[in-house]
């Protein structure tokens, strides 16, 4: 079997790895529809827009754990013996439980990518079956501590980054953008941080496992109200014995990026995905 060549370093963008299709071809989101049938049911949001992040960000993730060689590229994105078709696993089930793969072929045009995305399949399609063995699932489980929020651990915010940042300020919810007293801003962030805090020390299940450029992070909700879906989400790495937080993300955010290791099932991030909110960011 030939892999993916390593000389040089994997693109972790599918759109710069792969031509995924136009409206000449078959379009990315007459793929993504096809990939919607074919998986097992789930609400993917308007337009698919959730399942098109999950293919795209599980594609970034193996090609990051590659080129940190964490694991070889034979394991997540292995060649047939003449390399000229490709495919990686994408971590979804039909619902006979059949695992489902993007498949590949060598893009013989003069472009930029050098393959082209011909579809998702399961591994008994006659396509698959010219690779010697399927890939594996990407596999996010490297240290189950990470999974879990140890509420013994002190936490360290970078405030000054996720309060005055320009890229941060328009994810924080209208309270926060609308108060001009910096002071009243940091009464009210800490205050819905403390009841946070208070909230996973009876309950640490959630906080919720992301993957962000291959690093685990904890997802924690933050409310400025009394409602069932949160206001914004903190984002919190596990380093040196501590918790940081140096980003929020939207509700809507959080969600997409939760999906990727795995369906959200606690009652907030069901919550966002019933909110009006959602629908509308994924329009």
């Amino acid at each position: 079997m030939m892999t993916i060549s390593m000389t040089q370093k994997m693109t972790t963008n599918l759109f710069d790895f792969a031509w995924c299709g136009n409206s000449y071809t078959t379009s990315w989101d007459q793929h993504i529809q096809n990939l919607a049938t074919l998986v097992r049911p789930e609400d993917w949001g308007p337009q698919n827009q959730v399942l098109k992040n999950y293919i795209s960000y599980t594609f970034e993730n193996l090609a990051i754990a590659v080129n940190h060689g964490r694991v070889t590229a034979e394991t997540y994105l292995p060649t047939t013996s003449y390399g000229m078709c490709c495919c990686f696993n994408t971590g979804l089930f039909t619902q006979y439980d059949e695992p489902i793969y993007a498949y590949f072929k060598r893009n013989e045009l003069e472009a930029v990518q050098a393959w082209y995305l011909k579809g998702f399949k399961t591994a008994n399609a006659s396509e698959l079956l010219s690779f010697e063995a399927l890939p594996q699932r990407m596999n996010y489980l490297t240290d189950p501590a990470d999974f879990i929020l140890d509420t013994q651990l002190p936490w360290r915010m970078n405030l000054q980054h996720i309060l005055g940042d320009e890229k941060n300020i328009g994810q924080l919810p209208r309270i926060l953008q609308q108060t001009t007293d910096r002071e009243i801003v940091l009464q009210l962030f800490n205050g819905a941080l403390q009841s946070t805090k208070k909230r996973l020390t009876a309950n640490y299940n959630l906080a919720v496992p992301n993957s962000f450029h291959g690093q685990i992070q904890l997802l924690v909700p933050i409310w400025f109200g009394q409602k069932a879906a949160p206001d914004l989400v903190l984002a919190l790495s596990r380093e040196n014995g501590c918790y940081v937080g140096r980003t929020c993300l939207t509700p809507a955010m959080a969600y997409r990026s939760a999906r990727l290791i795995a369906a959200p099932t606690v009652p907030w991030m069901l919550a966002i995905k019933e909110s009006k909110s959602f629908s509308t960011s994924c329009q």
